[in-house]
């Protein structure tokens, strides 16, 4: 599943996947706790650990970990 903030991504899909991009809402509701996130780019990864509660073992991309 992909999750991104922006509503223009919302509902689109993403070439040669075809993951359907989610609401943060939307995405995070369908994720037991515990799930591994991946952060695309860490600049968020405060933001997105605030916003979704902490619940989920977080990793980042651009390293080994955040």
């Amino acid at each position: 599943m992909v999750i991104d903030l922006n509503p223009a991504k919302q509902g689109l899909y993403l070439p040669a996947t075809g993951l359907r991009v989610q609401a943060p809402e939307a995405g995070l509701a369908k994720l037991p706790a515990g799930s591994p996130l991946y952060i695309m780019n860490s600049i968020y990864a405060d933001e997105i650990k605030a916003m979704s509660g902490g619940h989920y073992n977080y990793i980042g991309i651009e390293h080994d970990g955040i």
